[in-house]
Parts: C-alpha cells; structure tokens; sequence
C-alpha cells in the first residue's frame, strides 16, 4: 500500500493520464485489477500489485489483457470463462474507444484537460 505521494510517482502518474486520459478506461483497468485474485496477493509468492507496478508502462493495457488474472482469473465468480481470447478482444475494444474519443477531442480541450489534471497533482511542467 503507497503511504506517500513522491515527485516520481506525481509525474509518471501524469505520464500514464497523458496516454491515456479517459477515465472511464482506468475505472475499467482498476475494477479488473481489483477482481484479480492474483494481484491481490493470492499467488504462490505472496506478490501484490501496488501503486509503483500500476505506474509502470503498458501495465494497465497488460491488466486489461487478463495478464494478472492467474490461476482462476478475475472474474467475479473467481474465474474467467471466457478465456484469453475474449480478455484480448476486450482489451482490443478499449484501445478502439480510446482512440476513437481522443481524435473526437479538439488539441485546445485535450489541452485544458491535461492542465486541470496536472492541477490536480501538482504538476507544473
């Protein structure tokens, strides 16, 4: 669990909003990963996804994928039946959303969004 908000945290978090600043992608990337019984630490090493793994890049498209899921998956009866295929296919779909609203964004509206998100964590490059 993160107990503190560090320099390098606050900008690779505007980095990956910057990738990706649709929060309804990350609302889905979160509500996967929270499913996930291996994320949460139900693994054979005891290994648990934090904010440091969460910010690192492609991480959260990896979790999309179903890569996290481990043995059982993430659904919410405790496994994925539909198989990887469906998880790539889904994931697929994101990735097509998500282009599809940033080219329907102005640059002079991406523009203000990014400088209310960089408000809000404090970034003033």
């Amino acid at each position: 669990m993160a107990r503190a908000m560090t320099e390098t945290r606050r900008r690779l978090i505007a980095v990956r909003l910057h990738e990706h600043p649709d929060l309804a992608w990350w609302q889905a990337v979160f509500d996967r990963l929270a499913r996930s019984r291996f994320a949460r630490g139900e693994n054979d090493r005891g290994w648990s996804a934090g904010i440091d793994f969460m910010l690192r890049p492609n991480t959260a498209l990896r979790i999309l994928e179903g890569e996290f899921d481990g043995p059982g998956g993430a659904g919410v009866n405790g496994g994925d039946s539909r198989g990887a295929g469906a998880r790539s296919e889904a994931a697929r779909v994101f990735r097509e959303q998500d282009e599809a609203r940033e080219n329907a964004v102005s640059e002079e509206e991406r523009k203000e969004a990014m400088a209310k998100l960089r408000g809000v964590i404090g970034d003033t490059s």
